[in-house]
């Protein structure tokens, strides 16, 4: 019992020499075993020193504590700095984090960041609020990168947000024309509700900068339904855009020529 509970001591002083040597090493590095201090070596991506952090369980301090210093990761950590962190606290705490943590980055505009909470998550069709997916939220920020390996993992470009949209509806919204494109070629458009095609067919043609190329690619490369309520769709949006703008109206009847050939 004697020798047990030696070598139970000996472990524990062991680890409080471990802790106090880290704390030194770091002291010599400028730093203190605050969380402060962590985020300013996440600021000037003292890789060394994030590690003695990691490494000796200083992080441990800031979790029970109720800190996090994720978004000083976000707007100020490298792809490295993101990483180690993302290996210490795998998994995070809470469902679907992963999903959750890659949603604010794609929100923020941190696509390498992103792409590495890809490799973590569990589901790439996992929704938010009004539908909102992870895949929308991507194509919408024109994250061609991360809307590619969002596909790979099995996202659904036919999936819409709660008011009919589809990723390649966000993307074309928003001037994102070859991220667009991808998302085209890999929706499978009997599978997309009526209101989503309908969607899609209105913001082409309503976009500020409409884009002849984005409507012949569509019914060049899509298994779009060719029907008479999309055509009405297409005739509406002819003239009022055509109001608006000589040289939309002949870009439109460019559009028309190729489409009404295809029809």
């Amino acid at each position: 019992m004697k020798s047990y509970m030696l070598v139970i001591f000996l472990f524990l002083y062991a680890g409080v020499l471990d802790a106090k040597e880290s704390e030194r090493t770091l002291e010599k590095l400028g730093y203190s075993s605050t969380i402060e201090s962590f985020e300013r070596a996440i600021k000037r991506d003292d890789l060394e020193a994030l590690k003695i952090y990691i490494d000796s369980g200083i992080v441990d301090t800031f979790r029970k504590e109720k800190k996090n210093p994720i978004g000083t990761l976000a707007f100020h950590g490298s792809r490295e700095a993101f990483k180690l962190w993302l290996d210490y606290f795998n998994p995070p705490s809470g469902a679907y984090a992963y999903e959750k943590t890659m949603w604010f980055f794609i929100g923020i505009g941190k696509e390498k960041h992103a792409i590495l909470l890809s490799e973590y998550i569990e589901d790439p069709n996992y929704t938010f609020d009004y539908g909102m997916s992870l895949l929308l939220t991507a194509s919408q920020q024109g994250m061609m990168t991360v809307v590619q390996k969002l596909v790979e993992l099995g996202a659904s470009p036919n999936a819409s947000d709660d008011f009919g949209n589809i990723a390649a509806t966000l993307a074309i919204r928003n001037d994102n024309l070859e991220t667009y494109k991808f998302l085209i070629k890999n929706t499978d458009f009997s599978k997309v509700t009526e209101l989503s095609v309908k969607s899609l067919l209105g913001s082409i043609m309503r976009n500020r900068n409409f884009n002849v190329e984005a409507l012949r690619f569509l019914f060049g490369t899509s298994n779009i339904p060719l029907t008479n309520a999309n055509y009405n769709i297409l005739i509406r949006s002819e003239r009022q855009i055509g109001n608006q703008s000589t040289e939309a109206y002949q870009l439109i009847e460019d559009a028309f020529k190729f489409v009404k050939e295809t029809w």
